[in-house]
Order: C-alpha cells, then sequence, then structure tokens
C-alpha cells in the first residue's frame, strides 16, 4: 500500500491487511477499544462498559490478560441471548446489539465468529460490529425524520432502500467504515513504519519536559470518548518545536484537529511505545 493510498482509504479492511504481521497486538487492541468507544451510548449495560475498559488497560500491561478475557467470556452466552431476542422477534434495538457484539469481539481482535445455537453465522472483529451499529443508528434517525415515520422497527433496516427519502444501510455502513479509517491513520501515522525518530536530547529538553507532557495527554482524556485533548497534544507540539524537534510531520499531527486516541502515533512516539 502506497502513502497515497494509506491516506485516502475508506475501508479498514484493506488498511488492517497492510498492517497484518506488523502491528503489535498493543496498537491492535487499542484500535478496537477506539472503535467501541465511538458507540458508547449504545453499550447496553455496565457489564459490557467496564469490558471495554479492562481491554484498554490490559493493553497496557495494567491488568491481567486473564482477568479481561474472563469478563468478556462472561459477556459472550449474555450477548447471545439478546441477539436471539432480536433475531427473534423484531427488530427493536439492533443498534445496542451490534455494540454489545462489538465489546465480545474484543476477547479476540483479529476475528470473532457470532454462533447462535449451533449455526455459525458471520465472522465479524470488533470495529465490523461497531461499524453495524453506528450505520443502523444513524439509518434509523434518518427514518424517524422521514414522512412516513409510523414508529414501528424498521423491518428492513438490513436491506439497501431505493427512494425511501434516506440514506441507505449500504451507505450508512461506508460512512461509518470511513470514520473508523481516521482512527487507524492516528495511531499509525500517515504511512505506517516510516520511522519516526524522537532525538534523545528533546526528550532531556527542560529537564524531561517533553515526556512529562506527553503522559499527561496520555492519561488525561476526554470520557467516555477516550479522545486525547487537543489543547494538551498543541501545548506538547509547541514544546517538541522549542526543543529544537525538526518532525514537521509529528508536529503538525498533534496540532491537527482531529480525534486523537490512546495509542495515537505522536504520543507513543514520545513515550517510546509501539
Amino acid at each position: 500500500m502506497k502513502e497515497a493510498e494509506w491516506n485516502g482509504c475508506a475501508d479498514p479492511t484493506p488498511m488492517l491487511g497492510f498492517l497484518r504481521g506488523k502491528a503489535s497486538q498493543r496498537k491492535v487492541q487499542l484500535f478496537a477499544v477506539a472503535c467501541v468507544r465511538t458507540v458508547w451510548e449504545l453499550l447496553p449495560d455496565e457489564s459490557t462498559r467496564r469490558a471495554v475498559q479492562l481491554t484498554e488497560l490490559a493493553a497496557d500491561g495494567q491488568v491481567d490478560p486473564l482477568e479481561q478475557r474472563k469478563v468478556l467470556q462472561e459477556l459472550v452466552p449474555q450477548v447471545n441471548r439478546q441477539y436471539s431476542d432480536f433475531v427473534c422477534g423484531g427488530c427493536e434495538g439492533p443498534g445496542s446489539i451490534f455494540a454489545a457484539m462489538a465489546v465480545t469481539a474484543l476477547n479476540h481482535p483479529q476475528t470473532f465468529t457470532w454462533y447462535l445455537g449451533q449455526t455459525a453465522a458471520e465472522t465479524y472483529t470488533a470495529w465490523e460490529c461497531v461499524a453495524m451499529a453506528r450505520a443502523w443508528t444513524a439509518k434509523e434517525q434518518q427514518r424517524r425524520k422521514s414522512a412516513d415515520y409510523d414508529d414501528e422497527p424498521d423491518a428492513t433496516w438490513y436491506e439497501p432502500i431505493e427512494n425511501a427519502g434516506y440514506l441507505t444501510w449500504d451507505w450508512e455502513l461506508a460512512i461509518a467504515r470511513t470514520a473508523l479509517c481516521a482512527l487507524l491513520r492516528d495511531l499509525f501515522g500517515p504511512l505506517p513504519f516510516r520511522e519516526v525518530r524522537i532525538e534523545p536530547a528533546w526528550r532531556a529538553w527542560n529537564d524531561g519536559a517533553i515526556v512529562r507532557l506527553a503522559e499527561a495527554a496520555y492519561e488525561h482524556r476526554e470520557m467516555p470518548s477516550g479522545a486525547l485533548d487537543n489543547a494538551r497534544l498543541g501545548i506538547l507540539a509547541d514544546a517538541l518545536e522549542e526543543s529544537g524537534c525538526s518532525d514537521l510531520e509529528l508536529i503538525s499531527h498533534l496540532r491537527s484537529p482531529g480525534i486523537h486516541v490512546r495509542g495515537c502515533f505522536a504520543v507513543d512516539a514520545v513515550l517510546g511505545k509501539s
């Protein structure tokens, strides 16, 4: 994948394919968590939210991964029942169901096979479940604004609909996937694995101020989105510039107005994280 393709990609699938075998497990987990945090309001209960928080902590080695996996595995039967009720009883609330499925998929960020009874359904990753949750929610909001809205569940929520007066499922899914690509670019930079070099002199500048500012940006976030504080990142960029940093790409990324999350390649570079 070339840089122009990476920067313009609107689907996480080829980007993740390019990263296969190169990205650390920490980065993969943090991407999955960042995706799930974009549908935080759709998570059905405290247990699913706690599972997300544990996965994030486990990625940074702050929680025993066995504890994280145990919590996620305990969620599977609960979400399985919710999914079964959803399939058998209509289309009420699929956004929350997909969000809950995304959390259970955190148990294995690479792939997750959803089982209903004895039949294996589609195989989804956490980010794919998030994309479906976002797409359904956006489509339902469009439907509620339409002139023929009747307050009944949309029985064809999963099908492309022509001339319905609101965006189709396929279109909403494409929009959701595009938004998640921005998270990958934040985590891995404009082109992954092009070396980002932080000189020791920059880290040592002003008695280690650069590292302290990066640590503060990493820890103090906007919750529950988990987004890093752009004001803190701007201060870090200013400090890097004052320290003599000549990497304009790194500095401009820290100053960019888009969403930044844990695992942001620029903050990770300063902190020496991979």
